[in-house]
């Protein structure tokens, strides 16, 4: 993911650090919000430098850096689709006013947001996904369509974690040991024949978003070494689905092809 940005004399250039930021409730950039997770975009030398005025802005703005996750120059890559959040035109700015930026990917209620959404940002990141949050509604929308096409009818979603988000000792999730149609898992090779094709990922959580990115970012992946609870399936029409769990490689992973039309 490649982004034009204005060539000037010198050494500085516009470099990006993927933070999580801690709030005070009456903070200006999540107001209400006591959590976000962010992509600072400042003018530096370094990664170190952008760095500190990444912590800098956050101090200004009542906030205090939580975590960082990884930095990069905005010129090479970047860790979020090109398409989201106007990026080009904050990069622009940036090195026009040679101001930082904060673009908003996640914010929480509550300080246990930002250890949430650092591991969930942090695993797309180790395999170099992109990070691209679906809204609440449409992540609650897929789900309800997964649970259609993938679990039977008789089956209710199971309680058996309390979800750390938020606080509910019974919070639905997905239950893979009632997955229907179970089968040995193809290649991924097999199954991403279109590059541009949108796969949603999520996390055996209520309290965090389906994260969307295109095909050909999964090609490396290894569905059998990822140790954790991670749902994937085509965002159109969940033609198929990859369960991966953290009892893995006893457990999993599971591959479903969806044979049920979604009603």
């Amino acid at each position: 993911m490649e982004a034009n940005v204005p060539q000037v004399r010198g050494k500085c250039k516009c470099l990006w650090v993927l933070a999580v930021v801690d709030f005070k409730r009456d903070n200006p950039v999540v107001p209400g919000n006591k959590s976000a997770t962010g992509l600072a975009l400042v003018w530096a030398e370094t990664d170190r430098e952008a760095v500190q005025q990444a912590s800098q802005w956050a101090a200004q703005h009542n906030g205090t850096v939580a975590r960082i996750i990884e930095t990069g120059s905005c010129a090479t890559e970047l860790p979020v689709s090109e398409k989201i959040l106007n990026i080009h035109k904050a990069i622009e700015q940036v090195a026009a006013t040679r101001e930082p930026a904060f673009l908003v990917l996640l914010s929480g209620t509550r300080p246990l947001y930002s250890e949430l959404h650092a591991k969930a940002v942090s695993f797309l990141r180790a395999w170099r996904l992109p990070v691209n949050p679906l809204s609440e509604a449409e992540t609650q929308s897929l789900r309800a369509r997964w649970r259609r096409k993938y679990l039977p009818a008789r089956i209710h979603p199971r309680r058996h974690h309390q979800c750390e988000g938020c606080g509910s000792a019974d919070s639905r999730v997905f239950d893979r040991d009632s997955l229907e149609c179970v089968e040995p898992m193809p290649p991924l090779s097999e199954l991403l024949t279109d590059d541009q094709e949108l796969i949603g990922l999520w996390f055996e959580r209520c309290d965090l978003p389906v994260f969307v990115c295109q095909a050909h970012h999964l090609h490396k992946l290894e569905p059998g070494s990822i140790n954790t609870d991670l749902y994937i399936t085509p965002l159109k029409d969940l033609r198929w689905t990859i369960v991966c769990t953290h009892e893995q490689p006893l457990c999993g992973p599971y591959f479903c092809r969806g044979e049920k039309r979604i009603p």
